[in-house]
């Protein structure tokens, strides 16, 4: 893979952030919670125990990091290591993608705490930047099935899911044009200096076409979006990993970041809203980013 591809796959994995850098999360950390460079057997496989550790791998090695929040007297994770981390297809695109990093949250309660692991177990999904991939974030146990096809929908953001900057390409929905790029949005957004408005969308989708019809082609939701953001249409069939890796689950669903990509918060729709409603939720996004 040459040095734009990998360029362009950073920026397509860590667009939208929740936490930012996890590298933050490393700073002022006692030394109970950072422990020497050590590894655990959990499941089949072998972590890292030392989040600064994993960070300087990842970078050298370009692999993402799987941050896995556990207890030693936590029944489910004890199911989630016995059942999903002894999976073999687990086992494979995990240690050929990704370094693995596991968080006590006993033995590194601020750690874990700076990382946002409420409960175990837990699992977080950064770039090899430490940039936490949005969407991907697991605040729970799942079967081993389900956590397949999990870390399936995070690595396949390829050509598959996005178009080269050669076959740039606009979609019109409502009465608005759409980027369909994701890399093509954010500069964009960047050189523009707007933030970005991502709509998840299918073609068979109902509910879609009346927020088409209603919403996206309401004259004061037209002005506020053409003035204000960029336009990114995401085909939930089409580029279905990008989608998963996106945390979009259904459709309509609307996502809106700044113009570096950061998700703000608070702001996410799942579903579909009228366009009054649509309307002041606009207003209040762009009010409160001034």
């Amino acid at each position: 893979m040459n040095d734009t591809k990998k360029n362009l796959l950073i920026i397509l994995l860590g667009a939208l952030l929740i936490f930012g850098s996890i590298y933050a999360a490393t700073r002022n950390v006692t030394a109970n919670d950072q422990s020497t460079n050590e590894t655990i057997k959990l499941g089949l496989l072998s972590f890292h125990t030392n989040l600064s550790y994993a960070l300087e791998s990842a970078e050298s090695e370009n692999k993402m990091i799987y941050i896995y929040g556990q207890s030693e007297d936590c029944g489910w994770c004890k199911k989630f290591e016995a059942e999903s981390l002894s999976d073999e297809r687990i086992i494979g695109i995990l240690n050929e993608n990704y370094i693995l990093v596991s968080v006590d949250t006993v033995k590194q309660k601020s750690l874990a705490l700076k990382l946002g692991i409420r409960g175990t177990p837990h699992s977080i999904f950064t770039t090899s930047e430490g940039q936490e991939i949005t969407g991907a974030r697991i605040p729970g146990y799942m079967d081993p099935e389900f956590f397949y096809l999990h870390l399936s929908g995070i690595i396949n953001v390829t050509a598959n899911d996005q178009s080269t900057n050669d076959s740039y390409e606009t979609i019109k929905l409502g009465l608005l044009a759409f980027h369909t790029n994701l890399s093509d949005a954010l500069e964009s957004a960047e050189s523009e200096n707007k933030m970005i408005y991502i709509y998840g969308r299918s073609e068979d989708c109902g509910w879609c076409k009346k927020f088409e019809a209603e919403s996206l082609s309401d004259e004061r939701i037209i002005g506020i979006l053409n003035e204000n953001f960029i336009l990114l249409s995401i085909d939930t069939v089409k580029q279905t990993s990008l989608a998963l890796t996106l945390g979009i689950r259904g459709t309509p669903h609307s996502i809106f970041t700044t113009s570096e990509g950061q998700e703000i918060t608070g702001a996410r729709i799942p579903g579909y809203m009228d366009p009054e409603s649509f309307y002041l939720h606009l207003s209040g996004i762009i009010n409160n980013e001034e």
